[in-house]
């Protein structure tokens, strides 16, 4: 059997001046706003909920399932680790998509001066007929 928790309770104190550390962080080149650690998670489930490891881990846990919660990339449920956590109160929905994978797409230049000499036979030289694509450079 499941102890019950107030979890509005819990979540409020843990979001607020003497609750975990919530800030933007960095891991793999990539920022992560509004998140804090797991372990530290659990360091201050320990200390405000009188917990022990074991139980503010399960807690952690619980918070996931309640939907409190979540991996900032949602690849692990909660773990007592480096693992950055953010709660679901956090989400920033009105802010740009993440733009961190963003590759801009190439588009075609208009035909140089040197393109010209081009014959309209898909891009062959017209005086040897071998093919004289290009690369595009970045």
């Amino acid at each position: 059997m499941q102890p019950e928790y107030d979890w509005q309770a819990i979540v409020s104190q843990m979001r607020g001046p003497s609750g975990v550390e919530i800030k933007d962080r960095r891991s793999n080149l990539k920022s992560f706003d509004k998140c804090f650690v797991g372990s530290e998670a659990v360091d201050w489930l320990m200390e405000y909920e009188k917990a022990t490891r074991e139980e503010a881990i399960l807690m952690g846990k619980l918070m996931v399932s309640e939907r409190l919660i979540h991996h900032v990339l949602d690849e692990h449920g909660f773990k007592d680790g480096p693992l950055f956590y953010r709660f679901y109160a956090d989400e920033d929905t009105t802010s740009k998509p993440d733009q961190s994978n963003f590759q801009p797409t190439a588009t075609v230049p208009e035909k140089s001066e040197r393109d010209r000499g081009l014959d309209n036979d898909e891009g062959r030289d017209s005086k040897d007929g071998e093919y004289s694509g290009g690369v595009i450079d970045d």
